[in-house]
């Protein structure tokens, strides 16, 4: 399972998901971004899915399959983004705190202002998960000030392959509780990694 973090930080900030997941046979890879963490290179949504993409060429060839992919905020756009510009097969995908869009974000906090034109890139998850046909979880926070909930649910929404939410109700963006120990670690990975679900 490759990692792609938020936009706070950097990869080797994300320990927890090593002792989760690995704690449930996982292989983790914790990927990292241009820009990020002490490497060099412009960030924006081009490099990062291009670099993204490399990754998953590395751990294919590496590893082999099955592989699925962990996308946390930034990191949820990052996935989808990659998803469609790979060739690389993906068994399944967590979302954790996405976005609908970036400019749509944008929007929300700027409503004042004609945001969504401004932005550069635009992380567009809507369309970006339209032909992935793999399992999805979705993980948001009913409290997140930085990505409303709303543009969380209207992602989980739009996505038309086999889907299941996991909604923290009293959480903020950055409270879900992530100790390894925690139970829903085990129910998002068997979701993400079962063959029998039916689609909707």
């Amino acid at each position: 399972i490759v990692i792609f973090h938020g936009n706070a930080g950097a990869a080797y900030h994300r320990s927890y998901y090593v002792n989760a997941l690995s704690k449930l046979n996982f292989r983790v890879i914790l990927a990292e971004y241009p820009g990020y963490g002490g490497r060099e290179d412009e960030p924006n949504e081009e490099n990062f899915v291009q670099d993204a993409n490399e990754t998953l060429k590395i751990a294919y060839q590496k590893y082999g399959a099955p592989l699925f992919l962990w996308g946390e905020s930034l990191g949820a756009g990052v996935v989808s983004s990659v998803i469609a510009n790979t060739e690389i097969p993906i068994k399944g995908l967590v979302l954790f705190t996405p976005w609908d869009s970036l400019p749509a974000v944008a929007q929300t906090h700027y409503w004042y202002a004609p945001a969504k034109w401004l932005v550069k890139d635009q992380f567009n998850s809507l369309n970006n998960l339209k032909t992935f046909n793999g399992n999805i979880a979705v993980i948001l926070a009913g409290e997140d000030e930085v990505i409303p909930v709303k543009h969380g649910k209207n992602l989980f929404q739009s996505i038309n392959t086999h889907k299941k939410l996991w909604l923290f109700p009293n959480a903020n963006h950055n409270s879900i509780p992530v100790a390894a120990n925690l139970g829903w670690w085990q129910d998002v990975t068997a979701f993400i990694t079962d063959e029998t679900q039916k689609t909707k």
